[in-house]
């Protein structure tokens, strides 16, 4: 993840307090220690596909074009590609990398999955990943909190 931090430096620690949040989601869920280091190594690992995001458009200070948007939300396939060949034995952990951005709905990308067809992992991560992103600051806004909180951490 020191790869990705280095290019945005608005990742930084990100990764790391997704991964934290989910696993105590998990932990408080009584899930298994094999599907809690699964949503650890997810969370750490889902946004490993920004590193093929420009760092034009990561780094922009206000709201993305819709090309820049789609651009950006090609991430998690991007990282799919990338761990596929490592994370063979973790498939869990690679779902999580590819539908961490996936929406009950079904207007979540990449693949538009609806309600429980999303990895159950990954939509723990993307609670986790929603809750760090809006209580931490990004280029284009202040933290929703007020603050950065990446130094508290919450018992779980």
């Amino acid at each position: 993840m020191e790869a990705l931090e280095a290019k945005d430096a608005y990742t930084r620690g990100h990764s790391r307090r997704v991964a934290f949040y989910a696993s105590a989601i998990a932990r408080r869920l009584a899930l298994d220690p094999e599907t809690i280091d699964t949503i650890g190594l997810g969370g750490e690992l889902h946004d490993i596909g920004k590193i093929g995001v420009s760092e034009e458009v990561l780094h922009k200070g206000k709201k993305l074009t819709d090309a820049e948007y789609r651009h950006v939300m090609e991430h998690p396939v991007i990282g799919y590609h990338i761990l596929g060949p490592l994370l063979r034995d973790v498939p869990g952990a690679l779902g999580i990398v590819r539908s961490h951005h996936e929406r009950l709905d079904g207007k979540g990308l990449p693949d538009g999955l609806k309600g429980d067809t999303i990895p159950f992992e990954a939509r723990i991560v993307s609670v986790a990943d929603a809750f760090d992103a809006m209580t931490s600051v990004r280029p284009y806004r202040p933290s929703l909190s007020g603050g950065r909180r990446a130094g508290r951490v919450w018992s779980a």
